[in-house]
């Protein structure tokens, strides 16, 4: 007989998904570069992150809400409750979970950083970029004389 997914288990498959949205979003703030225009793929990939997260937020209220907070007891890691009604397996099994969903955040947060880095240093390459354009097009229209006529324009013009 299969039992019924319990809401943490739940949790840490949507945290699981939120990885792989993660590394995907890594790899293509690696593929950025000044000639193809990602953001609408960042776009769409934040808005499913920001749909996994409001289903974690769901199970995690389920959680909460299925667990009385005076009768739990305090597991390996003091942060993490336990229901009295659990057995000692299903106590370790939770514990289990908890810790993958813990090591899941971790890698998600490390990749992240990884990632707003390179976003950043891609922005600021094409800020400086834009900057020595514009100091180009200045020195380039102060030597070619945008504003003025030559003598031969002139002349031609009379005729």
């Amino acid at each position: 007989m299969m039992e019924a997914m319990l809401p943490i288990e739940k949790a840490r498959g949507l945290y699981g998904d939120l990885l792989l949205l993660s590394k995907e979003q890594l790899l293509l703030a690696r593929s950025i570069n000044a000639d193809k225009d990602l953001g609408q793929e960042m776009l769409n990939l934040f808005q499913k992150r920001q749909e996994i997260m409001e289903g974690i937020d769901l199970l995690m209220s389920e959680i909460n809400q299925g667990e009385n907070r005076d009768n739990t007891v305090s597991g390996k890691n003091s942060r993490v409750e336990f229901p009295l009604s659990l057995g000692k397996q299903q106590a370790e099994a939770h514990d289990k979970v908890i810790q993958e969903i813990i090591a899941i955040i971790r890698e998600i947060q490390a990749h992240d950083e990884v990632g707003r880095k390179i976003i950043l240093n891609s922005r600021q390459e094409a800020e400086k970029g834009l900057a020595d354009l514009k100091r180009s097009q200045a020195a380039s229209n102060a030597y070619l004389y945008v504003d003025t006529c030559s003598d031969g324009w002139f002349f031609d013009q009379k005729k």
